[in-house]
């Protein structure tokens, strides 16, 4: 009980006599020792970088000395103001389980504060400290119930924030319209503040897009994200420009600009690459490889796949590895290259695959077994293909491999309109999406 009541220059000296350390021995190179004797008269205020430098140094946590420099504040500031800068430096430091002590016993004893914007953005860091611990339904509860306050205040930023939020978790569980409108709302509020947080307005517009992507709604999302983008450029932020790049690839190649899709995934490569993020340099690798595939630049699609490939072997990530693997075995079979492809075929788990994957998969088989001269064997992965997808590419491709049976078995009538069959879905050269 007799810490609580000491001041932090009390706390300060008292430790630091404890480790037997005179006032240059704490200092050292990070403060003057005048300076240190200025904060243990408590003349003086430290920064929270000082106080984290002397927590380390007398090997002490940092929440010691914190509440004592709240109880400075404290004929400053209303409490719940200095809760919600506290709260918010607990926050910052993952200190999730103790910002939600702390926070609900000051609002506990603080009620009468109500009438404080800082009581609601004391529940804002409630609610977000909620969602970190994994109480997702408590921290979305506590977020709706501070919406009509903050829009009765016009506290625009915080209602931003919160329906950021809101949308991230609806967004986390599949609820995309419902996302979409709150994340909307988010960029409406943040325009009406007047609050110039880059992260944030890029974070948000971002989602927005992600959201949109997942509901199908490519133009939409490249609009988001675009501007996301302009955003990091004009302000020259770096935040989450290697997942907007993939995204943006990702979404041209939906759209059949696959000459873009290569031009923003490579973007996506060299920004992870730069900042050692190798798991999603080689996601970026395993798309590129299916791109230039569909480009027909089979060397540039092998290399990138075989990279990407001997990564997630490195991380033993079974279920990748299956799927690179398939892709691989398309550019081989694409190039032409079936000595290699059968050393690549065993590998494959088909149960590991998706529909759509395990379809391209039997194409690629079958071109293979076609190669090897075993019609029957072929026809039989050709059998399966039609039930697992009804993707126009992959249609397309049935359609040929059927031809070139027809075409070898002597059945020249069924070849040509097998052929015509697939120039009517895409094309003369479609290829397996």
């Amino acid at each position: 009980m007799e810490n609580k009541k000491l001041t932090l220059g009390e706390k300060i000296k008292k430790e630091r006599k404890k480790h037997g350390m005179t006032q240059s021995d704490l200092a050292g190179d990070f403060i003057t020792r005048t300076m240190l004797s200025k904060i243990e008269n408590d003349v003086a205020k430290p920064s929270i970088e000082t106080i984290q430098y002397i927590s380390e140094k007398l090997d002490l946590p940092v929440s010691y000395f914190i509440e004592s420099m709240v109880r400075m504040d404290m004929n400053k500031k209303s409490n719940v103001e200095t809760a919600f800068e506290h709260s918010s430096f607990l926050r910052k430091n993952n200190g999730y389980e103790k910002s939600i002590k702390y926070l609900e016993d000051t609002l506990e004893k603080n009620e009468f504060e109500k009438n404080n914007i800082y009581y609601y953005r004391c529940l804002y860091n409630l609610a977000s400290s909620y969602r970190e611990m994994g109480n997702i339904n408590k921290a979305k509860d506590i977020l709706k119930s501070i919406i009509p306050v903050l829009e009765e205040k016009k506290d625009y930023y915080y209602l931003s924030r919160v329906h950021s939020i809101i949308g991230y978790i609806l967004f986390e569980r599949d609820q995309y319209k419902d996302s979409e409108y709150n994340l909307f709302k988010s960029i409406e509020y943040l325009e009406k503040s007047y609050v110039d947080d880059i992260i944030h307005e890029i974070r948000i517009n971002y989602n927005l897009a992600y959201c949109y992507y997942l509901q199908k709604k490519y133009d939409d999302a490249l609009k988001y994200l675009k501007y996301a983008l302009t955003l990091s450029d004009e302000r020259n932020c770096n935040y989450n420009l290697g997942y907007m790049n993939m995204l943006m690839g990702v979404i041209y190649n939906r759209l059949d600009n696959i000459e873009k899709a290569v031009y923003y995934t490579d973007k996506g490569r060299q920004f992870f690459n730069f900042k050692d993020d190798f798991y999603y340099k080689a996601l970026c690798q395993q798309n590129l490889g299916i791109y230039y595939t569909k480009l027909g630049d089979y060397d540039k699609a092998l290399d990138n796949l075989k990279s990407s490939l001997k990564y997630f072997e490195n991380r033993d990530d079974d279920k990748k590895i299956n799927d690179i693997i398939a892709d691989t075995i398309t550019a081989l079979t694409k190039k032409g290259y079936y000595d290699e492809v059968n050393s690549y075929i065993d590998r494959v788990d088909e149960e590991l695959l998706s529909d759509k994957s395990r379809a391209i998969y039997y194409i690629n088989i079958a071109r293979y077994l076609i190669n090897k001269e075993d019609i029957a064997k072929a026809k039989e992965y050709l059998s399966k293909v039609e039930d697992l997808s009804d993707n126009k590419y992959i249609l397309h491709d049935l359609y040929i491999e059927l031809g070139n049976i027809s075409s070898m078995e002597g059945d020249y009538k069924k070849a040509y309109d097998l052929s015509k069959k697939a120039r009517e879905i895409i094309g003369d050269f479609g290829l397996a999406n």
